[in-house]
């Protein structure tokens, strides 16, 4: 809507819509022209830049009611070169483009060839998507979202639809778009009007006429920047040239007595006009229109050359009555100030403004009450530089006279009203907002300019640099910390139907070094429920977008739990962007074939299945906010337990090592580790992966940049993490070769120090579990829904629960057991309180007392008894008892061991403590205790035995084998030593070196194998199956080393390739013990 007075004239009307289109100048403004239309009978009349509003009026609306009229801004005078125009003028180039598509689907979509209707369609499809890759269209969920939520119908003519079959036309737009696949957004455009004139000439207009007055030929005049004025006959098949507009020196229309028309234009170099005879004046006018402003787009002028003979319409009074909402002083003023006082434009909603435009006025009035005095805000120093202007650090004085340290954000001066008001948005949103996490705004300053928005003071500032700058002194649990905070923030918003639509490091703040605060709302939008936001313009952060929202801007709290993802990625990173050293056109290729951003060092892998459910490709798969928030909870609770663990433990272990102080005590073996906590099932995803992997991961996402596997990192099956130290984290039992989900992620590997097994625990069964339906509960009531859990740090032994009648009757269960059963655990950091019913204070207190003399008296006994068994340890060599956990409880019976089984004793362990690279070797623990022997045992020492052949004892003079697995070792060794300093091209001929000794052992091996028993050759079979399988994760390190050579993380990917390669040498060593165990097995059975 324009408010204009009677003195208005097109040509300021056009200008100031024109410069409403985009900020700045519009290089082809002498393009437009103004267009009036009659909706009932489509009419139309081009509108003379001269023209006044008054004249208007008079002329055409007063034919027919005003609402029935409508008036169209198009680009009528087309440039030579539609290159020149998108060089130059890109804004009329893709407002030119979409007035020539909308007429080709209104006009003559339904009137052509299926075939070319496709095409076009699938030009538009791709220039329409721009960001979406070649094959996004195979994928079956892709192109239901473009039927049902885009539509066909926005490409492609109804009859087209109508008459082809789905499946059919399915795969012709399939076809169709791969050959435009590569197009970019201008070249769709250029292919567009390419096509399009083979069936249409758009830039050119005809009109039926005579050529001459008195006796005239009939013809059709054609108008175009590419044939300038030409005249085309019924039988000719091309235009004939007559004049071209830089010729043109005067234009003139006048009326004849039998009504018809007459356009006259003097020719340079002509001694006579060239009249054109026309079945009515308008058309003639129209014509005269279209041919002067084709001259003042070729002079570069804005004069006319268009006389009128016969005026028919009266010129506007000198005092006229103005529209309503005008100012009368319109003879007072200049041109330029009737434009700024008499034609502003409310601006109708577009890709610009929120879908809630409808309450904007509401909002407006109600951002008054946040309207402070700038005489109350000081700005001191700038803080950095937004999109609209800086952002200042200030000071302001409220009404009671305090001084609040407050951000202030500025809008330049120089911006345009729709940018102020753009600018402003960000105010009107954020004062929806009354959050912890979220950036509280104070207030506004928008009686003059420059705008100001005032919000509060983050003192630390943003995020990422405060990560980047404070990487030392941050622990893990302060960074889930941040993003369980962040999740409640964005619950907030979702549950306020916000979407942000920029989440990210850099647009968080850090209030203190324990709160962080969402901020920056200036891309964020109201949706409405089960709707989306469409973007089409601006800059968006495309490497944090979900991939719907590269593909078709497509904008639902489903994309902001994307980028919440990304988001938990960069503060795990401590700051460091994603996707480095990709370009953004190449992030969506990425994304489509199954890469995701790699595990961050020392991530718990409960947190990364949280992150990769939020990568999930389709939306509808991924978790609101409101359960990110629970599970985000539950893992920060259960790794700051973890930590405490991890302390108490190590305190306890130096407390019991100093605790005797007898001349015997460098005789005393150190008490062993507690054995790790068995993996749990059927639990929030804090503390298990089942749950998630169930929502929507069949299987890990491959990780960007990456084809084979996830990468060597913490708990994953290839080593600990790549910036993590080696060698520090004590490992989960082994766990099996495959990547999947449910093996790749156990619970316990991210946890294993964080508390011990409880002798006397019993499970709770999985069926019984009500915790996934009522995870929204707090810690607190959790435990209290689970009273017969024994929590591993009650301080009772398991003795003391059975006399208070807590574990009676409950069935013993070993470590071994536990690992194999469903266990439920709460990461509570509280005790969960024993009820003891009958006891009084005074008697739990005796009893505390009694409990602590019997434990110090335990203590005693088991050094003592650790000396005797020490001392009665034979020389002999030892064969591993079955228990293949090796774990011993007190309560145990000690196993008596009949001569005729084994004549050597066997070794109980007394834990397991190994590391996840140690874990895959066949090595003993250094805690191997042997039991006392028997009494039988004892008096059949005299019997003469023969002495087995041990490993040792082997000839490795001409051991093929035993030489193939030292030069698999020394090429590791090799590599090793080389890679920190060699250049990325060099890694190809060390990991080649290394494949060519691999290569050597397996045929080694192979040779040693012929004839074996099946069950020895199985053995020996599977050693070797996964040396192939380290060989193909050693080359995928390489090429994952030399991909990102040139950035940030080379250093942690060449730790990758380093850890692949020493997991490569003991899997060679491995295969050497399974080749001599045979050897042995034979040899002690005669059979060699």
């Amino acid at each position: 809507m324009v408010k204009y007075g009677d003195a208005t004239d097109i040509k300021d009307i056009i200008r100031l819509v024109v410069g409403r289109l985009a900020q700045g100048d519009r290089y082809f403004a002498r393009c437009y022209a103004l267009k009036l239309v009659h909706l009932k009978s489509r009419d139309s009349y081009w509108l003379h830049n001269n023209l006044t509003m008054y004249q208007v009026k008079q002329k055409y609306e007063a034919t027919r009611p005003p609402d029935e009229w409508r008036y169209e801004l198009r680009v009528r005078y087309l440039p030579k070169s539609f290159q020149e125009l998108y060089a130059k003028d890109k804004v009329t180039f893709y407002y030119l483009y979409d007035q020539v598509r909308n007429d080709y689907m209104k006009d003559l979509a339904e009137k052509i060839e299926h075939d070319m209707a496709i095409r076009l369609g699938c030009i538009e499809m791709r220039r329409f998507f721009k960001d979406m890759p070649q094959v996004a269209l195979d994928k079956k969920s892709n192109f239901e979202y473009l039927e049902k939520e885009v539509g066909l119908k926005r490409f492609l003519p109804k009859s087209l639809i109508d008459s082809m079959k789905s499946k059919s036309l399915r795969k012709a737009i399939q076809q169709h778009f791969k050959s435009y696949a590569q197009l970019s957004e201008s070249e769709c455009v250029y292919r567009f009007f390419d096509t399009l004139s083979q069936v249409s000439k758009f830039n050119q207009e005809r009109f039926k006429c005579a050529l001459g007055s008195s006796w005239s030929i009939s013809m059709e005049l054609v108008i175009g920047p590419d044939c300038g004025i030409s005249y085309l006959t019924e039988k000719a098949s091309k235009p004939t040239h007559m004049a071209d507009f830089s010729q043109v020196q005067a234009i003139q229309t006048l009326a004849l007595d039998d009504g018809k028309g007459v356009l006259k234009l003097r020719i340079a170099g002509a001694n006579e006009p060239l009249t054109i005879t026309c079945s009515s004046l308008p058309e003639a006018e129209d014509m005269a229109d279209l041919i002067d402003g084709y001259c003042r787009l070729v002079h570069d002028c804005q004069g006319s050359l268009w006389t009128k003979t016969e005026e028919t319409v009266p010129p506007s009074p000198k005092m006229s009555t103005a529209k309503k909402g005008s100012n009368n002083r319109l003879d007072q003023l200049s041109p330029h100030e009737r434009i700024s006082d008499y034609a502003e434009i409310v601006e109708d909603e577009g890709d610009y403004s929120s879908p809630d435009g409808r309450r904007r006025k509401g909002r407006r009035k109600k951002s008054r009450d946040y309207e402070i005095h700038r005489d109350h805000v000081c700005l001191l120093d700038i803080l950095g530089n937004g999109q609209f202007g800086d952002v200042h650090k200030g000071i302001y004085r409220d009404k009671e006279g305090r001084e609040i340290p407050v951000a202030v954000k500025t809008c330049k001066e120089d911006n345009e009203d729709s940018m102020t008001e753009k600018f402003l948005e960000e105010a009107l949103i954020m004062q929806q907002f009354d959050h912890p996490h979220i950036v509280k705004l104070i207030g506004v300053c928008s009686e003059s300019r420059p705008v100001w928005i005032v919000m509060e003071l983050a003192k630390h500032g943003e995020m990422r640099a405060y990560l980047q700058n404070n990487k030392p002194r941050l622990e893990l649990t302060t960074l889930i910390m941040y993003a369980f905070q962040l999740s409640m923030a964005l619950s907030y918003l979702e549950s306020k139907k916000f979407v942000h639509r920029d989440i990210a490091a850099r647009n968080v703040l850090v209030s203190a070094h324990d709160t962080v605060k969402l901020g920056d709302f200036g891309l964020s939008r109201w949706v409405e429920e089960q709707s989306y936001y469409k973007a089409s313009k601006g800059k968006l952060p495309i490497k944090w977008m979900a991939p719907e929202s590269i593909n078709f801007r497509r904008f639902t709290s489903a994309s902001d739990v994307w980028m919440f993802g990304v988001c938990i990625w960069e503060i795990l990173m401590y700051g460091i962007k994603p996707f480095q050293g990709v370009r953004n056109n190449d992030v969506i290729g990425k994304i489509e074939n199954g890469e995701r951003l790699p595990l961050p060092p020392g991530c718990p892998p409960s947190l990364y299945n949280l992150m990769c459910v939020c990568w999930s490709y389709e939306p509808s798969k991924r978790p609101c906010f409101a359960d990110l928030k629970t599970w985000l909870y539950e893992i920060f609770d259960e790794e700051k337990y973890r930590q405490e663990e991890e302390t108490k433990t190590a305190n306890r272990r130096i407390l019991s090592w100093g605790s005797n102080g007898s001349h015997e005590e460098e005789d005393i073996v150190a008490p062993p580790p507690k054995p790790a906590r068995p993996g749990y099932s059927n639990v929030s995803p804090a503390g298990s992966t089942r749950n998630l992997s169930q929502l929507s991961i069949p299987t890990p996402p491959r990780q960007w940049g990456s084809a084979s596997q996830l990468p060597v990192g913490h708990s994953t099956p290839y080593g600990p993490s790549p910036l993590g130290p080696s060698g520090t984290h004590s490992g989960a039992p082994p766990l099996p070769r495959e990547i999947d989900l449910s093996h790749y992620f156990p619970s316990s590997s991210g946890y294993t120090q964080a508390g011990q097994v409880s002798r006397g625990y019993t499970p709770v069964s999985s069926e019984s579990n009500p915790y996934s339906k009522a995870s929204d509960i707090g810690p607190s009531s959790r435990i209290d829904m689970y009273p017969g859990r024994i929590p591993n740090r009650f301080p009772y032994t398991a003795a003391d629960l059975a006399d208070s009648g807590i574990s009676k009757g409950l069935p013993y269960y070993t470590s071994r057991q536990l690992h194999d059963q469903p266990v439920v655990d709460f990461p509570s950091s509280s005790p969960v309180p024993v009820t003891m019913p009958d006891l009084e204070p005074e008697e739990i207190a005796a009893r505390l007392r009694q409990q602590q003399e019997q434990s110090e008296r335990d203590a005693q006994w088991l050094i003592l008894e650790e000396k005797n068994l020490k001392r009665d340890i034979p020389r002999g060599p030892v064969k591993p008892a079955p228990n293949a956990l090796h774990i011993t409880e007190a309560t145990d019976v000690r196993p008596v061991i009949p001569p005729q089984v084994d004549p050597y004793p066997a070794f109980l362990r007394t834990a397991s403590h190994t590391s996840s690279a140690s874990s895959r070797s066949s090595s003993t623990s250094d805690h191997d205790i042997p039991p006392s022997l028997p009494t039988q045992q004892q008096n059949n020492k005299s019997i003469p035995k023969p002495s087995p052949i041990t490993k040792e004892s082997l000839d490795r003079s001409s051991d093929p084998v035993y030489d193939s697995t030292t030069a698999v070792v020394r090429s590791v060794m090799s590599l090793s030593q080389k890679t920190p300093a060699c250049r990325a091209e060099e890694f190809v001929d060390l990991i080649k070196g290394v494949g060519l000794e691999l290569r050597g052992l397996l045929a080694a091996v192979d040779e040693f194998s012929r004839g074996l028993p099946p069950n020895q050759h199985r053995e020996v079979e599977m050693a070797q199956k996964v040396l192939s399988t380290d060989m193909s994760h050693l080359v995928s390190a390489m090429k994952l080393a030399q991909q990102y050579s040139s950035t940030a993380l080379d250093a942690e990917y060449r730790k990758n390739m380093l850890k692949a390669a020493h997991i490569l040498a003991m899997d060679s060593k491995n295969l050497l013990d399974a080749v001599d165990n045979v050897r042995v097995s034979q040899l002690n059975n005669g059979v060699r």
